[in-house]
């Protein structure tokens, strides 16, 4: 909030969330001005097209707000990173793919009322359902199958970004051991513009009762994973998890040639309004070292 200040922008998480993306995907920090007014325009519209108010204007916004703000950010500064500026029209749809999945409520609920994707879709009969596990070439083409359903959503997966970076989201259903989970994979693959750091995969993953947000980053040749769960589990059964991820992801990377493997494995709870800016931007903001 300092800095937007000192570049005469309002105090808000609107200019926080820009400035974060901002950096990120490395855009003229000039452009801030244009980015901003292109978020209002569609948060202004999102607001009258809804028959209760957010709190997209609120200086802290708490919990499905945020996720909403920072979906909207998002869909500017990665549009324009890829060369497109959006109408209010397409910024709202994109945007509808990049919101996070709602924090899960009871089994009922869930399997009475499946929304589908972040985009709106609604289960239909002949969506995926497998009874075991799939492999990962399975995942990845049903992934690639329902993102070229959505015409918007296929072209901006296509296209790079500045220094030749991808940015893709993939939002897909699909269902295991009779379990309906809704999955939204995020990935940066890109050069590495900073030293040691590369890809960045973030995915969501929402059953009926919990959700799972795993972050994996490349870093110094191997990948690390910080897996976080809501609702809490316990200290007993979060180290449970933690030896079979570690015990998954080790299969995992044995079996893929030329893979460096993975270094660091975090399994903890979070919080439901956990920002996934903040955890994609930490490495891309450093503080400063005032003694330098």
């Amino acid at each position: 909030m300092e800095t937007a200040a000192a570049m005469g922008f309002p105090r808000d998480s609107i200019s926080v969330a820009l400035l974060a993306f901002a950096r990120f995907f490395s855009l003229p920090p000039g452009l801030l001005g244009n980015l901003r007014r292109e978020l209002l325009n569609s948060l202004k519209t999102s607001l009258e097209n809804s028959s209760a108010g957010s709190g997209h204007g609120k200086a802290v916004p708490s919990g499905r707000e945020k996720a909403s703000l920072e979906a909207s950010a998002l869909a500017v500064t990665t549009a324009l990173d890829k060369g497109v500026s959006l109408d209010t029209e397409g910024h709202l749809h994109y945007t509808r793919f990049l919101v996070p999945p709602e924090t899960p409520k009871n089994q009922k609920d869930d399997n009475d009322n499946y929304s589908g994707t972040a985009g709106g879709r609604q289960k239909k009969d002949d969506d995926e359902d497998t009874e075991e596990m799939p492999e990962a070439e399975k995942i990845k083409a049903i992934a690639e199958a329902e993102s070229q359903k959505d015409s918007l959503l296929d072209f901006l997966n296509s296209l790079p970004g500045k220094n030749g970076q991808y940015w893709a989201v993939f939002p897909f259903g699909i269902k295991v051991n009779g379990t309906e989970l809704k999955v939204f994979i995020r990935i940066l693959k890109r050069e590495d513009l900073f030293q040691g750091e590369g890809s960045f995969v973030i995915a969501d993953i929402s059953g009926p009762r919990r959700q799972w947000r795993c972050f994996l980053k490349e870093k110094d040749g191997q990948v690390l994973a910080d897996l976080r769960v809501y609702p809490d589990l316990s200290k007993r059964t979060l180290a449970l998890l933690k030896k079979e991820a570690e015990r998954f992801l080790r299969e995992a990377s044995d079996s893929a040639p030329g893979f460096g493997g993975f270094g660091e494995i975090l399994v903890k709870n979070r919080d439901e309004s956990m920002s996934w800016m903040e955890e994609l931007c930490a490495e891309s903001l450093p503080s400063i070292n005032k003694e330098v």
